[in-house]
């Protein structure tokens, strides 16, 4: 779930600034090798900025920058007799060009749909230890991983009421797909697909 402020012009340039919450489902791992999953410890929080341009039409078409906070994944995973447990701090950033199409409901109200497309930065730290038996285990030493960009997109509906004169309000929900990134074991990778609902303002410039 995310909470989101923007800004805008009834018509014309706007900037955009956002913070909120995000949740990104389990992932069950499985293949010849390893049989595990991820698991988000907790959610995240996200903030953005951004400019953008709006029609007479109610186009809209904006550049925006979101960086997501630190968020820890667990993954319990099994390769041949080993059982690893493994924390993941993730970085995530992500810059995309978005496009959005609004329909009146009334003279302060729309809806609007679109999306966006764009590159996301992704980048993990992981802690953690595997067992031989229930006895014994090895601490893994502390590993940083590579810095990869990946392309990313998002698809979005919402709903906005004009506040009063280029003050608007809004509420909608996003599905962002921010590419993959490999674990620790460097043999399977996880993808981070999340949600969000975001509340917003937008003010113009």
């Amino acid at each position: 779930m995310c909470l989101t402020t923007k800004v805008y012009a009834h018509e014309g340039v706007y900037l955009k600034t956002s913070i909120g919450l995000n949740y990104i489902p389990k992932q069950n791992i499985k293949d010849n090798k390893l049989v595990g999953n991820l698991t988000l410890k907790q959610k995240f929080p996200v903030i953005g900025l951004g400019v953008g341009y709006q029609t007479e039409g109610l186009w809209r078409v904006e550049m925006a920058l979101d960086y997501y906070f630190l968020f820890t994944q667990t993954e319990k995973s099994m390769i041949d007799d080993l059982n690893y447990n493994v924390n993941i701090n993730t970085k995530i950033s992500d810059l995309m060009i978005n496009i959005y199409k609004g329909f009146e409901l009334s003279d302060k109200t729309s809806v609007f749909f679109g999306g966006g497309v764009g590159v996301s930065s992704i980048q993990d730290d992981t802690t953690g230890y595997f067992k031989f038996d229930d006895e014994s285990y090895q601490v893994l030493e502390p590993t940083k991983g590579k810095h990869v960009y990946r392309y990313a997109y998002k698809l979005t509906c919402g709903i906005d009421y004009e506040l009063k004169e280029s003050i608007t309000g809004e509420i909608s929900y996003n599905f962002y797909k921010l590419g993959k990134n490999k674990s620790h074991l460097n043999i399977i990778q996880h993808s981070f697909n999340n949600h969000n609902l975001t509340l917003g303002v937008r003010f113009g410039l």
